[in-house]
């Protein structure tokens, strides 16, 4: 069902579907040779890598523009002296993505040849491209914001798409749309990408490209091999008018590394300039080590559209094993336009040290709040600020946590140019669960992006008159740069199940007009 779903697309047949799908396809004009001779014949050819991997449509001659007016070439690509007389107009259409750059990697060599009497009188060959995919950052424009409503915790997810839908309303986004199912990590399951061409005016001709996971399980819940269910959307609800789908997995992945196929492992650093190299599309941001590495098929695929390099980063000491985690990127008043938000579990020990220090050790943290343990039972989560503070398995973790995400910084600075002193500081604490990390404190920085707005996950801290401590901080902080945080419940649907508010939502963002391939 996965394949046939994958495989049902506009591209399939020989037709152009309409007049947005004649928008789509680039346009060759064959310029007229009025002297043709009666027996010359034109011949247009496709270079080798690239044949079967487009379709060449001809207009016919004198007729209006409109899809039924293009009939597709055959593979001879002949052309008649009467059309080379009147000159052809040709549209070219992608049947897939590039995948493999190696194999083909989206360029395609046109070649005109015309004869006369069985000998060749000229040629010319023009190069096109395939369109690359790419992945929008946080500093485009958001268009529609995605999120699940799950029949098995009612209370918790209406609070949850509550606060979120009033973040997406103070962001004036325009669409908000609720998914169905029993999967919440919306963020995870798909990835919106776009593609675009050159257009009238200089407004790039683009369409949406949502992206589905690579997670495949051979050992499913449901039994036997499979792709993860939710990520059918990107096909059953996602796919329509100048929005496709695409997916790549290996079936032969390991299980164990599978979470880090999800798209919580997919960022995208904003575009800029560092070092005398230029990024204008900005670059892909995941974790991966040589041993630890998301599905090889996908990552090739990505990595072959060969417009935004990556940078990879080692996210094996978190127990979800995700990029935003720890990291975020959010807009700034500097000539980059931008810059690195990231997880300080040392300035959440210090706001709690500076508490106590104040007579205040005595204030609770998660006031009614219940974790799951690692048998799925709730736990009381409350405990007063001395209580964690005491607390060496938080205190360790949190230690190591600040160790592994100074080498996540080191490693995004060096490549981007980023100062210490740029870097947005996000203070919450971590834990330890199944021998790995995890926010213990909602973790803040994994929150939605949404121009000057950014929907942050309630952090349930200590209240100092009659306001959280680390909402005051973080929002302080945040105001100082131009951005609104929007306080989002997110605790029983998804922190304390190991996720937060990036987890449970996605983004399709506007095509930009800049940063061109």
């Amino acid at each position: 069902a996965d394949t046939a779903l994958a495989a049902c697309n506009d591209a399939a047949d020989a037709v152009v579907n309409g007049a947005t799908d004649l928008l789509d396809l680039a346009r060759v004009l064959v310029r007229p040779i009025p002297n043709a001779a009666a027996d010359a014949r034109g011949q247009i050819q496709v270079s080798a890598a690239a044949r079967g991997r487009v379709r060449i449509f001809r207009k016919a001659a004198d007729a209006p523009e409109a899809p039924g007016s293009f009939t597709a070439l055959d593979e001879s690509g002949v052309l008649t002296a009467a059309e080379l007389r009147a000159g052809v107009e040709l549209a070219i259409e992608g049947r897939d993505v590039v995948r493999d750059a190696a194999v083909w990697n989206g360029l395609v060599d046109l070649t005109f040849t015309v004869t006369a009497g069985g000998t060749e009188v000229g040629t010319d060959t023009v190069q096109l491209r395939l369109a690359p995919l790419v992945t929008p950052s946080h500093l485009d424009a958001p268009e529609a914001v995605y999120a699940t409503r799950v029949p098995w915790d009612r209370e918790g997810s209406a609070a949850f798409l509550g606060d979120l839908q009033r973040a997406v309303r103070a962001a004036g986004v325009a669409s908000f749309v609720e998914l169905a199912g029993d999967d919440q990590w919306t963020q995870d399951v798909f990835e919106p990408a776009y593609m675009s061409m050159p257009g009238p005016g200089g407004v790039p001709r683009g369409m949406h490209v949502m992206l589905r996971s690579a997670n495949f399980a051979r050992r499913s819940a449901v039994g036997g091999a499979s792709l993860r269910e939710a990520g059918r959307v990107v096909f059953t609800q996602l796919r329509g008018r100048d929005v496709g789908g695409v997916v790549a997995f290996d079936p032969g992945h390991s299980d164990r590394m599978d979470t880090l196929n999800s798209f919580g492992n997919y960022e995208t650093i904003p575009p800029y300039s560092f070092g005398g190299a230029s990024y204008p599309l900005g670059r892909a941001f995941r974790g991966r080590t040589s041993a630890y590495f998301p599905d090889p098929v996908f990552t090739k695929m990505m990595e072959s559209q060969g417009v935004q390099p990556p940078v990879y980063v080692d996210t094996s000491w978190l127990l979800v094993g995700h990029v935003d985690e720890v990291v975020a990127f959010i807009p700034a008043n500097n000539e980059r336009g931008w810059t690195i938000a990231a997880a300080d579990p040392r300035g959440a020990r210090a706001a709690l040290e500076q508490l106590q220090r104040e007579g205040s050790g005595n204030l609770p943290l998660f006031v009614g709040k219940a974790f799951l343990d690692e048998r799925g039972r709730e736990i009381a989560a409350q405990a007063t600020v001395a209580e964690v503070l005491a607390d060496e398995d938080v205190l360790t973790a949190s230690n190591t946590a600040a160790v592994r995400i100074d080498r996540t910084l080191a490693t995004l600075q060096a490549e981007t140019g980023v100062r210490d002193d740029e870097i947005v500081k996000i203070p919450f604490l971590f834990t330890r669960s199944f021998g790995s990390a995890v926010a213990y404190q909602p973790g803040m920085v994994n929150g939605i992006s949404l121009g000057k707005v950014f929907g942050m996950p309630r952090p349930h801290g200590p209240q100092r008159s009659a306001r959280d401590l680390f909402e005051s901080l973080v929002g302080q902080s945040f105001a100082q740069r131009g951005i609104d945080v929007q306080w989002i419940e997110n605790w029983d649907v998804y922190h304390r199940m190991d996720g937060e508010v990036h987890c449970g939502s996605n983004t399709r963002r506007a095509i930009p007009r800049r940063g061109f391939w």
